[in-house]
């Protein structure tokens, strides 16, 4: 049963056990889940459209080269289930678009050359499929445009591109859920049994909530005495045409100057090292665009794979996407219930990677809903946050103690 588009949320066929706020990629994930175990469900959207923000800005890029163990885990579900996803909704035809092309963190430096060979051991040990080291011959062999003084690399065939096209008319096509859209939620009230949802439409009565709105999930949270710590950060990811960029390169990440880039159908994405603020004011979900992004992001893709100069000499067009997401305290996502709050959940703070872990944080999620069972002692719960134990940040993703200012 595909998913219901209603005017206004009376159109309900009865009170909903679970409301999810915010349509993006995490909260569709979320919803089909949710769907899937039996619970009626209402999506809630402030836009127009559906998955219309962050998720529109994403480089469609999935990877379980993480640092710590949970992360790992949860990324190698995700893309177990993209790379099944035509099963998943019952629909062969209905594939998400997963290439498997790899994912490549390189560096012409023996120091970082030799940190990216020890996390790989420390990757392998704790459960990662398919991580290798690679230096010399065959380096250049698995990535031939690599500059020649590239020293070591830590490389995953199984990471990969998805298309976010395709994974959104999965879920909805095969979603029993209903979708009210332009519709701002200002509030969440604990009720007996429940929540009450304050929108712009009026009162809506739930047995429970999921927020996973994105950025604009940390002002939801205002007035609950444990919620999760979390801030809005800014993305930026430029769009190039070019003829002959190959599209079965690996993912490049140039892990000394923080570089990326990926092919694209006719062309590539890139993301520059960093450059200018980080951190913007919360509820912001258009920043703008950094001066001279393009010429920035020519020069700092360049050294790692000189091939770059011809084809920005070359450039057929270029497009620059900004937007805002979540990120929390520690880097990792934030997927459970308010601790005060029983029936107000959370599946956020992915930090730019909720196309990579959603689809395990919703299936996660859901479980927990269905079930009503939750481990305050979790990873990801919002627990961690308050109750005293000590966070390990995520090395391979940013975080709030990145940047204390």
């Amino acid at each position: 049963m595909p998913l219901r588009i209603i005017q206004e949320p009376d159109q309900l066929r009865s009170r909903p056990d679970v409301v999810v706020i915010g349509s993006g990629i995490v909260g569709l994930a979320t919803a089909f889940f949710a769907s899937r175990e039996g619970l009626r469900v209402l999506i809630i959207e402030a836009m127009r459209s559906p998955t219309s923000l962050t998720s529109r800005r994403s480089g469609e890029g999935v990877r379980a080269q993480w640092e710590l163990p949970h992360n790992i885990a949860i990324a190698q579900e995700s893309i177990a289930l993209y790379k099944h996803f035509g099963e998943l909704v019952g629909d062969p035809a209905n594939d998400a678009g997963y290439r498997p092309i790899g994912y490549l963190y390189a560096s012409r430096e023996p120091h970082a050359a030799a940190a990216l060979k020890a996390r790989v051991e420390r990757q392998a040990k704790v459960g990662l499929e398919g991580i290798e080291y690679l230096e010399g011959a065959a380096l250049h062999d698995k990535a031939p445009l690599l500059a020649p003084d590239v020293i070591g690399a830590s490389f995953r065939r199984g990471d990969g591109v998805i298309s976010i096209d395709r994974i959104i008319a999965g879920y909805k096509s095969t979603m029993d859920a209903d979708l009210v859209l332009d519709t701002i939620v200002h509030a969440i009230k604990p009720d007996a049994g429940g929540v009450i949802i304050e929108s712009s439409r009026g009162s809506i009565s739930a047995g429970a909530v999921v927020v996973a709105a994105g950025a604009k999930s940390i002002g939801l949270f205002n007035g609950f005495a444990y919620a999760p710590v979390m801030k809005t950060a800014k993305s930026s990811i430029m769009r190039v045409k070019a003829e002959g960029i190959p599209a079965d390169h690996p993912t490049t990440i140039d892990v000394d100057i923080g570089s990326f880039w990926r092919p694209d159908e006719g062309g590539a994405r890139i993301t520059a090292s960093f450059s200018g603020t980080l951190f913007v004011e919360d509820g912001v979900d258009d920043p703008a665009p950094e001066p001279g992004y393009l010429n920035h992001a020519m020069a700092t893709v360049m050294p790692m794979t000189p091939r770059w100069k011809h084809w920005s000499e070359n450039l057929l067009d270029s497009h620059l996407r900004t937007g805002t997401f979540a990120v929390s305290e520690d880097g990792a996502p934030v997927i459970g219930p308010l601790p005060d709050a029983p029936n107000v959940y959370v599946n956020g703070g992915y930090g730019g990677h909720g196309v990579m872990m959603s689809p395990g944080g919703g299936r996660r999620l859901s479980k927990m809903l269905a079930d009503g069972r939750h481990d305050p002692a979790d990873l990801f719960s919002v627990e961690r946050f308050h109750d005293g134990r000590k966070l390990v940040p995520e090395a391979m993703t940013i975080h709030l103690t990145d940047h204390p200012n």
